[in-house]
């Protein structure tokens, strides 16, 4: 992955706090909503997930 392209990963995400999250459940597609946070490092992604 290039530089500019990192910078532009690391400003998108660091300018949103939701997202949305795809996952299929017994077969069938679900699209969630979720908030989260994000190590300054990349080292860690917490989600916050409601069921």
């Amino acid at each position: 992955m290039d530089i500019k392209f990192q910078q532009i990963l690391a400003r998108t995400i660091y300018s949103a706090r939701v997202a949305a999250l795809g996952t299929i459940y017994d077969g069938e597609p679900r699209l969630s909503m979720v908030t989260y946070s994000v190590a300054r490092d990349f080292s860690a992604f917490i989600f916050t997930l409601v069921n």
